[in-house]
């Protein structure tokens, strides 16, 4: 079942294309020569390359390459891009007389930048194909594959047509075509397969990996394991990888082939769900939003809270953003989702991310006094009109980032921002349901 986004769908083409470097039908000449042939590495003379009936065969002509001597000589193709252990297959289809053997030149450092394989011996009349793998040693965008002939008489050797692809091209398959599974294990159809995909990411989490969608829904979410690469919200992305089911999470990892299509796309909406949805099989790895979800318990160990809407209980963690919340306060929060250790979470990615809910009371900024403003070594609070004996206070600066919190009983307050770089930052203050925010400034 296949449901891929418009970008993502223009995305494969672009990559599948891309997978493929030769298909020529020897079809098109120009200048007494094969369009496509004839690179640099080329040492098989030009009146030794002849345009010739192929007797009905692919398009309306075949190559005909003539070498007597036992020495070989190469007919290449133009530039290709290729990559350091990528293995490319050769397919062409031969007939004739003598001996033809395909190749690569990679510059790479022994053989004088060149590689072969075994070479075919033709002594027939009729159209055979014929398959070799050749690996690359360097990436380089000057590299020519070779076709090597020697012995050549009668017929001579000639070629009909060739086609080089990378190996083993995987499959184009959508998000939901790796998600979505009816098995109970919630195991992915296509765990152990390497695949082609894509989507939009919706979240990034440093030195660990990020999360891409193809549309909003459950089964439209995924985790790509990697740890080296960096991107942002937005970006479109094309990637190779392997499926892999992590200690029971669907995950992609290993990525090849990585490319940034566009950037600055609108990210998938999240899923409107319940705290219990959160825990199940179809939101996973997909970024969704819980409404009017009170804290439980604000503090469940290894950096996580639980939060009900009275649905059921959800697992938020703050392994992306670091975040204060206290017991019984009621929150929207977003967030991809993710599974380790053999529970599900909610994974928010800024302050944006966790907001008191619409069924919470935000307080007024003016009962808050703060001064002095801007602030260069003490910011004072007094927040006695807020009629309350204790509050705790975050201080998150422009990212989102908190950058000093804790809990006050005296209602004449102080922080110390000294240490702080000079910029604007945003105060927030909470007591159970209620919240207010100030924006501060710091300067030097």
């Amino acid at each position: 079942m296949k449901q891929f986004a418009f970008l993502f769908s223009a995305c494969l083409f672009a990559v599948q294309v891309s997978a493929q470097l030769v298909d020529s039908d020897f079809g098109t000449w120009s200048g007494g020569l094969p369009e496509g042939w004839a690179g640099s590495k080329t040492n098989l003379a030009a009146a030794s390359i002849n345009e010739i009936d192929n007797d009905g065969g692919f398009g309306d002509a075949a190559v005909q390459l003539v070498r007597t001597e036992s020495g070989h000589q190469r007919f290449t193709t133009q530039p290709h891009d290729v990559e350091a252990g990528v293995s490319y297959e050769i397919t062409f289809w031969a007939r004739g007389n003598g001996d033809v053997r395909t190749g690569l030149f990679d510059d790479r450092s022994e053989g004088f930048g060149y590689v072969y394989n075994s070479y075919v011996s033709l002594s027939s009349g009729e159209w055979n194909a014929f398959t070799q793998t050749i690996t690359a040693e360097e990436t380089v965008s000057n590299a020519e594959f070779i076709f090597s002939v020697r012995n050549t008489s009668g017929m001579h050797v000639q070629i009909d047509r060739a086609v080089i692809a990378e190996a083993g091209a995987p499959e184009a398959v959508s998000i939901y075509d790796i998600q979505f599974t009816t098995d109970p294990s919630g195991d992915s159809p296509l765990a152990g397969s390497t695949v082609l995909t894509g989507g939009i990411v919706t979240a990034f989490w440093e030195d660990n990996g990020f999360w891409i969608q193809n549309n909003s829904g459950p089964w439209q979410g995924v985790f790509v394991f990697a740890p080296n690469q960096t991107v942002v919200e937005g970006d479109s992305v094309v990637l190779t990888a392997q499926v892999v089911e992590h200690f029971g999470m669907t995950q992609l990892t290993n990525p090849t082939g990585f490319n940034v299509e566009s950037t600055g796309n609108a990210v998938p909406a999240p899923a409107a769900i319940t705290t219990a949805d959160a825990n199940t099989e179809p939101f996973e790895g997909v970024l969704v939003q819980v409404s009017g979800a009170e804290v439980v318990n604000p503090n469940s160990g290894f950096g996580q809270f639980i939060v009900n809407d009275g649905s059921g209980e959800a697992l938020i963690n703050r392994n992306i953003y670091d975040f204060f919340v206290t017991q019984g306060e009621v929150l929207d929060i977003t967030g991809p989702t993710y599974y380790s250790f053999q529970e599900f979470k909610i994974k928010p990615r800024s302050a944006a991310d966790i907001q008191p809910s619409l069924s919470t009371s935000s307080r007024s900024a003016s009962d808050l006094n703060v001064f002095p403003v801007p602030a260069s070594d003490v910011l004072n609070v007094d927040w006695t009109a807020l009629d309350t004996e204790r509050v705790d206070y975050t201080l998150f600066d422009l990212s989102g980032k908190v950058v000093r919190q804790g809990t006050w009983t005296d209602r004449r307050s102080e922080i110390s921002v000294s240490a702080l770089p000079a910029g604007m930052y945003q105060l927030q203050l909470r007591n159970g349901s209620e919240v207010v925010h100030r924006p501060v400034v710091v300067t030097r």
